[in-house]
């Protein structure tokens, strides 16, 4: 878990950026983001009934928190 026990999903903000916040290195996350849309991880937890809200810095958090 992550976001204080909330949950963050993901983050609305552009990859370079977030990559400048993660502790150490985050090349190995490159991969990832080449194949995780964020568009589409909304998407999805939105059809499974579990909208997201945005909160400072871009991140993503269930609506129910």
């Amino acid at each position: 878990m992550s976001g204080g026990g909330r949950c963050n999903v993901t983050n609305r903000l552009p990859q370079d950026e977030v990559m400048k916040h993660i502790p150490g290195n985050s090349k190995f996350l490159y991969s990832t983001f080449l194949y995780l849309i964020i568009y589409d991880i909304i998407e999805f937890t939105t059809k499974l009934n579990v909208p997201l809200k945005e909160e400072d810095h871009g991140r993503m958090f269930p609506v129910s928190n």
